[in-house]
């Protein structure tokens, strides 16, 4: 059997390959996505039980480009992009198995037992420094030579083990943290950029940029069905197995088996692949496996997620977003999530919360 009416094939129904789906039919392209789980979204998985709801995946984004906030403009209500609540802004560092909360302005920042006397002092000296040299060096070697090691381990460190469940030590920073690369070697500093990009005039675009937190109404599952429906789920294909890509006579030849057993095959000029590295093999049998070998080195990391409903709470009061668990503290956590601050995401009742655990 063949698959017609497609000029892109997408390899992939997560957040990735259905956004370039959904944006290329609206630009008048015919895409078709092809997919190896039984359902769209990749890691991201809404769940709803007991008047809870909560995600097996990612769970929060960050507005850190105005981009993510047109995608929810564009879907026009199919998803509805909802922001934590202002009253849970504080953030948590677990230092010494004790949370301490992280700096919001001057005042804290020199109380705050985080960081070390000699760190913060040395700071001050942060906009004077000259800029690294070395393309490639690691967010723990760039952050420890501008702002010192009680930085790096009680604050860099545990944003990195939040969002990538990754190594600062081997993580490089311009692919990890282009903003904060590009704030020392276009300003020559931290500070200084902070400071002069602050100052910047903003169109009303880049104004939607806000850092603010954010999830969706109803879960991020929201956003995947926002956009499958959108791109037409008649062209998304679930369930395919033994997808392969080959070099045709005029483009590409995508073939796999559909969930029935059915040998498909689909034609296109372009194909798009968002699936993980270690299937390129498989994926791309064309192509030898040395050509390969820098996608098939790079880690991935495992996380475990729990989530528990609580509906009388009889702990602490929660009254920030989460905390996060350095690694230097030693502890097979990485941190702890509170979507009270989406106060939808939890039942109505009085003292009834949703915590997850990330592992």
């Amino acid at each position: 059997m063949e698959l017609k009416n497609a000029d892109v094939i997408i390899i992939g129904a997560g957040l990735t390959g259905l956004s370039i789906a959904y944006y290329l039919k609206r630009n008048g392209r015919s895409p078709i996505v092809i997919e190896k789980a039984d359902k769209p979204g990749g890691v991201i998985s809404t769940h709803s039980e007991n008047g809870f709801i909560y995600e097996s995946g990612p769970n929060t984004g960050v507005l850190s480009t105005p981009e993510i906030a047109a995608l929810f403009d564009d879907l026009s209500g199919e998803s509805i992009l909802e922001t934590a609540n202002k009253d849970s802004a504080k953030r948590y560092i677990m230092k010494g198995g004790k949370w301490q909360a992280i700096p919001s302005g001057l005042l804290s920042a020199v109380a705050t037992p985080l960081f070390t006397f000699s760190d913060k002092f040395r700071i001050l000296g942060e906009p004077f420094r000259k800029p690294g040299m070395n393309p490639d060096e690691s967010v723990a070697d760039m952050v420890i030579r501008r702002m010192g090691r009680s930085f790096l381990d009680y604050a860099v460190d545990p944003f990195i083990s939040g969002v990538y469940a990754g190594d600062p030590s081997i993580l490089v920073t311009r692919y990890a943290l282009p903003k904060l690369y590009a704030l020392e070697h276009n300003y020559g500093s931290f500070i200084k950029g902070s400071i002069k990009k602050g100052r910047e005039k903003k169109s009303e675009a880049e104004k939607k940029a806000t850092r603010e937190v954010f999830s969706a109404k109803g879960g991020l599952g929201t956003l995947i069905s926002g956009l499958a429906d959108a791109t037409g789920n008649e062209k998304i294909v679930c369930g395919a197995s033994g997808i392969k890509i080959e070099p045709g006579k005029s483009g590409f030849v995508v073939s796999f088996k559909s969930r029935e057993g059915i040998d498909v095959t689909a034609n296109s000029k372009t194909v798009i692949s968002t699936a993980g590295s270690y299937n390129l093999p498989d994926l791309l049998p064309f192509l030898p496996v040395d050509a390969l070998e820098p996608l098939l080195s790079l880690k991935y990391a495992s996380v475990v997620q729990v989530a528990a409903g609580y509906k009388k709470w009889g702990g602490l009061h929660l009254d920030a977003f989460g905390g996060l668990v350095p690694s230097k503290e030693n502890r097979d956590i990485l941190g702890i999530f509170s979507p009270q601050s989406f106060p939808r995401q939890a039942l109505k009742e009085e003292h009834s919360y949703l915590c997850s655990l990330a592992v």
